[in-house]
């Protein structure tokens, strides 16, 4: 933990706190909105020069939206006006064949749904509201050379470099050049099997409107 910025005894401001985040996916935009929040100096660097627009994750849970109001209650609005929420999921191993049923709705608390929102969507609300709070934090078409930050940061046991308050967060993502150089082991790897992913408007839903997702894990 970093000191969050204050007033020194003598009177003298404290220098803010740097944070570097690798990586601008969900992961690192939602780090570096709070960062921003506790009063970082932050950078996001991201090696693609635009955004992603593949289907990739829609769900948004009710912890994130807590926490993403707590920072910017204007972003949490745009996502519920454009989003699904789904009160029921439902899983299906076969025509009439149902696997089992997941109530959101008895979540509790203010959002007791799952939000789905195409990920694209997601990412640049979220880079909207990280402008708003700090101009120009991102920066695209930057590939951030892991070894150049442990040598201004050190590794564990080696002195620092540099300033302690300079902090870097590697959100790269599954093959993370961080993670390699710093040696830590990833023992994931590929699901056995394959499926399509596409995001797809089907109708309107107004934001009252209670949704009900479906899953279908059979050939057919």
């Amino acid at each position: 933990p970093v000191q969050a910025p204050g007033e020194a005894e003598a009177g003298a401001p404290l220098p803010r706190p740097e944070l570097t985040v690798v990586g601008a996916g969900p992961v690192g935009l939602v780090a570096g909105l709070a960062a921003v929040a506790a009063g970082f100096s932050v950078q996001l660097l991201e090696r693609a020069e635009v955004r992603r627009l593949q289907s990739r994750a829609i769900g948004i849970h009710p912890p994130l939206l807590a926490r993403l109001h707590r920072i910017d209650p204007e972003l949490v609005a745009a996502m519920l006006e454009e989003g699904t929420r789904v009160v029921r999921g439902r899983a299906w191993r076969g025509p009439g064949r149902p696997l089992g049923t997941l109530e959101f709705g008895t979540l509790g608390g203010r959002w007791p749904f799952i939000l789905t929102l195409p990920q694209s969507r997601t990412e640049a609300l979220l880079e909207e509201a990280l402008e708003r709070r700090a101009p120009g934090a991102l920066r695209r078409g930057v590939e951030a050379d892991p070894w150049a930050c442990l040598a201004r940061g050190g590794r564990g046991g080696e002195v620092r470099k540099g300033p302690p308050e300079a902090l870097v967060l590697a959100a790269d993502g599954k093959g993370s050049r961080f993670r390699e150089a710093l040696g830590l082991d990833f023992p994931g790897g590929p699901y056995p099997s394959r499926y399509i992913m596409g995001d797809f408007r089907v109708g309107d839903l107004s934001p009252d409107d209670e949704g009900e997702a479906g899953i279908w894990i059979h050939r057919e």
